[in-house]
């Protein structure tokens, strides 16, 4: 694509491609959205970026907008920690099997579910039994007057179910002024907790007609955009029957399997921990400055572990061991030592010679050496020559010859 392509042709262009996003979180359950709690017996409104806050008051007044017609159920493995966070291992908000998003569906469908019969669960305080998987009414709810447009989902646990039956009942008996019986949507409704209960246990009762004109545009807005469907479980889809067979399947060959398999992993831990086993230990660190050839080591900051001596392996016979280099600063830089040139001898001309050149002047034979102002330094000793030797000096006759024949005037 254009790398000048502007958004628009960007989205149409990504449109035409699998959903990552989708493919990434398939059978990893789904997020929960904006949800009240009542933890602690104390109304906590999480939204949808898990923001939450505490309602100062011991009560909350809300617009019921939905409910689920199904009953929902959760289960959650081992003993429930509300204050967790955890998803619970398996869920539906369909009435009919463990949702397509459980994590670990239990049962093809919620009827066959074991954790769905009676005394599937033992209080060990009370000794009461009850169902592993709870049953719970998924309800959507409002505040009045918020500036957003927060749809919060409420389970009602199972000791509240009551409680709502009867409110929904009461309602039910009241005159509208029409043929319409009062419906839970028409009315403010105060929820709180009932303070004879040793648990939270909530109570539903009206403080006032839901008929202000905010809250009815906010309702049909929240109607045509279809956001009260996901806050309440209706668009929940059960999982396939045969899928959830193989699954449960293969976590009960997993299980069988598992305590042979930590069986076999003591005993592999055992070996390496036996004293006849091999013993693995990493050398000592060593300190900048103690390898040979002069390099860091790769943690700079390195000290010796404070564990046993380290067994050094054993040394081949008359290999000496080779010691570090000694590591030694530089020289210090030093500035170049400059001497003046010294005098070259001076040049002689024999009596009666033509004016020669300069530089075709030779120094005469007994031209006295050039006086050096420094007095004359020790010589060492001469060291042995290796190479070509130089020639020896001529004889007496010869040299005198030379000189001669040196001396004679040029041929014109």
């Amino acid at each position: 694509m254009n790398a000048q392509a502007g958004l628009p042709e960007v989205l149409a262009s990504r449109q035409r491609r699998v959903s990552v996003s989708e493919d990434a979180t398939q059978g990893l359950g789904i997020s929960r959205g904006a949800h009240c709690s009542i933890r602690a017996a104390r109304f906590r409104l999480i939204d949808a970026n898990g923001v939450e806050t505490l309602v100062p008051n011991l009560y909350l007044d809300v617009v019921i907008i939905r409910a689920n017609p199904k009953t929902s159920k959760l289960y959650f493995e081992g003993s429930y920690a509300p204050d967790s966070g955890a998803p619970p291992a398996c869920y539906s908000d369909n009435g009919i099997g463990p949702s397509s998003n459980a994590l670990q569906p239990q049962s093809p469908t919620c009827s066959a579910c074991p954790h769905n019969q009676m005394n599937s669960k033992i209080n060990p305080q009370t000794g009461k039994g009850s169902k592993a998987c709870s049953d719970r009414k998924k309800i959507a709810f409002i505040i009045p007057g918020d500036p957003s447009v927060n749809v919060y989902e409420l389970q009602v646990p199972p000791d509240s179910l009551g409680a709502l039956k009867s409110y929904s009942a009461f309602l039910s008996q009241q005159a509208t002024g029409g043929q319409r019986k009062v419906d839970i949507g028409d009315m403010v409704t105060r929820l709180s907790f009932d303070a004879e209960a040793s648990h939270p246990r909530l109570k539903f009762e009206p403080v006032g007609w839901a008929d202000d004109a905010y809250t009815l545009q906010m309702i049909d807005y929240i109607y045509d955009q279809q956001l009260d469907v996901a806050a309440v479980g209706l668009n929940d889809v059960p999982a396939d029957p045969e899928i959830v067979k193989q699954t449960i399947g293969l976590r009960a060959q997993y299980a069988q399997l598992a305590p042979s398999m930590q069986g076999t992993q003591q005993t592999m831990q055992g070996a390496y921990q036996s004293p006849v086993g091999p013993q693995f230990q990493l050398p000592p660190r060593q300190e900048v400055g103690q390898h040979g050839n002069g390099q860091a080591p790769f943690v700079l900051t390195a000290s010796s572990p404070a564990s046993a001596p380290v067994q050094e392996a054993p040394k081949r016979p008359g290999r000496p061991k080779k010691q570090p280099e000694q590591l030694t600063a530089p020289p210090a830089a030093q500035a170049p030592q400059f001497s003046p040139p010294t005098p070259a001898a001076p040049v002689a001309v024999a009596p009666g010679m033509p004016d020669i050149p300069e530089f075709l002047r030779r120094p005469a034979v007994n031209a006295a050496p050039p006086v050096s102002p420094q007095p004359a330094q020790p010589q060492p000793a001469a060291s042995p020559q290796y190479g070509m030797a130089g020639a020896p000096p001529p004889p007496p006759q010869v040299a005198e010859a030379l000189q001669a024949a040196m001396r004679m005037p040029p041929r014109r």
